[in-house]
């Protein structure tokens, strides 16, 4: 098994010669190292939606084994919904960017006084959950006590105990594997919505007369480009759904994908909710649906944890079964063609022959893994 999971083999061996450099300097500072003493642990998790959701099972074991501990979680403010009104964490910081985020300027400042206010707190244990070089020398400088996590992509050298990093695992029981534990093979998760959400999700509802209808959720959007199946098709799919009959489909998407809305073809029975609803709302929306079918993106667990029949198109950027819901094999239809030139990792398709993993799956395809929920 790699240690390192850079895929280029120079990428390897400079951070190899950075830890071996980093090792031998680090031995002499652990002599002065200051380390918080505190019943407090620190979880950070700095990165995207959907891996904090992954992520949520690791802070319930981490309460279970750990009666007596404040927890506290360092994320971003985009994930900070998820923890604030979770039983499992006690103490959210959040930070309005991080190294994760490149279309976001990073803030010096912010770094600093997050750290100082971190550092006051005395954390007697820390986990990064990512394996990141930047992540675990934060939680140094902020003099963490004990620190776990993968060394993965550098700086196993910080850690106090270093996990062996299994990149084929399933998320969720990699966080978990440094609790030395294992998530169930189906998973259900709760997400909080206010009682404000529900409402106005109910009042979408009736206004579009859909409190009998079957009602679908499609999400056409996704971060990165490479993972769009493409918005004609989902036309084309949209179409087919909305023709079972009794159906009613709600679109939606964030305040970035407004400029997108003007490709998808509304109706009476497709409904624009593209960037016109608080996250909030549209997942209350979620929860009072039956199906979602979107690209691998971080509404599908929303939908999927909820209990909804869940179709992704995954294409074939990543091994998406690290990544896929863990819910019942009949609610859930992922569709990937493996191509020759995949799993590229890649936000951007540059492929001069073609955005091959996505164009080989068709609209028959992805109808024809669905249209037993109808």
């Amino acid at each position: 098994m790699r240690k390192y999971v850079f895929k280029k083999a120079w990428k390897r061996a400079v951070m190899a010669a950075m830890d071996a450099v980093g090792s031998a300097l680090f031995y002499f500072y652990k002599m002065v190292r200051k380390k918080g003493k505190s019943k407090r642990i620190l979880v950070v998790r700095l990165d995207q939606l959907g891996d904090m959701i992954q992520a949520l099972p690791f802070f319930s074991e981490l309460r279970r084994q750990n009666s007596g501990y404040e927890i506290h979680a360092l994320c971003v403010k985009d994930c900070a919904f998820l923890l604030k009104n979770n039983p499992d964490v006690d103490a959210v910081h959040e930070m309005s960017r991080s190294w994760f985020y490149p279309e976001r300027k990073r803030s010096a400042k912010e770094l600093e006084e997050t750290a100082a206010k971190l550092r006051k707190l005395e954390f007697e244990k820390a986990y990064d959950l990512r394996g990141d070089i930047r992540n675990i020398n934060y939680l140094v400088r902020i003099n963490a006590g004990s620190i776990y996590g993968y060394g993965c992509a550098g700086g196993g050298f910080m850690l106090d105990k270093e996990y062996p990093y299994d990149r084929d695992m399933h998320e969720i029981d990699k966080n978990l594997r440094l609790l030395n534990s294992k998530a169930p093979d189906t998973l259900r998760m709760d997400f909080y919505c206010s009682q404000a959400d529900i409402d106005a999700a109910a009042g979408i509802i009736n206004k579009n007369a859909a409190q009998q209808a079957r009602r679908i959720i499609v999400h056409p959007f996704t971060r990165a480009a490479s993972k769009m199946w493409g918005l004609e098709k989902f036309n084309a799919l949209i179409q087919r759904i909305a023709d079972a009959g009794n159906t009613k489909v709600f679109v939606v998407g964030g305040k970035d994908d407004v400029r997108l809305a003007g490709k998808i073809r509304f109706s009476e029975n497709v409904i624009n909710c593209i960037g016109e609803l608080p996250l909030g709302v549209t997942i209350a929306l979620i929860k009072q649906c039956g199906i979602f079918v979107g690209n691998d993106s971080g509404p599908q667990y929303f939908a999927a944890y909820s209990g909804l029949k869940t179709c992704v198109i995954y294409g074939y950027t990543v091994n998406y079964k690290r990544w896929m819901p863990k819910i019942p094999a009949v609610n859930m239809a992922d569709i990937s063609v493996p191509v020759e030139c995949g799993p590229c990792e890649k936000s951007v398709c540059d492929n001069k022959a073609g955005h091959k993993c996505m164009e080989l799956i068709t609209v028959d395809m992805v109808w024809d893994r669905i249209k037993g929920w109808f």
